[in-house]
């Protein structure tokens, strides 16, 4: 069974409730080592994850991210009350399909 689901979906509860976001810190590796060290995804899934996130999502989004996934609860609701309702949402579901295509896309499985 291939994994995009399973690893993504914890990920994207976690986001959705936090729902917002937004700054700059559009880096690549910073959006995968958060993604790494906060999920169940091989670097090489995060790492993808991070180059869709930079193509797919404004930069204040990838960086809400990132606050998100290292758990800068402070940063995180500062970025969120600078994104707008479409931009949060966009990010939420990026969360929730953005890994989950990266693992299947490379045959990650469980």
């Amino acid at each position: 069974m291939k994994t995009p689901i399973a690893l993504a979906l914890p990920l994207s509860l976690f986001v959705l409730s936090a729902c917002g976001g937004g700054g700059g810190a559009s880096s690549s590796d910073a959006f995968a080592d958060a993604c790494e060290a906060s999920t169940n995804m091989p670097r090489e899934v995060c790492e993808c994850a991070a180059e869709k996130a930079l193509a797919e999502l404004e930069p204040d989004a990838v960086t809400f991210l990132v606050a998100m996934m290292n758990e800068e609860t402070d940063r995180a609701e500062e970025l969120r009350e600078k994104l707008g309702v479409t931009e949060a949402v966009q990010a939420g579901m990026f969360m929730a399909s953005g890994p989950a295509r990266c693992a299947q896309e490379m045959g990650v499985e469980e």
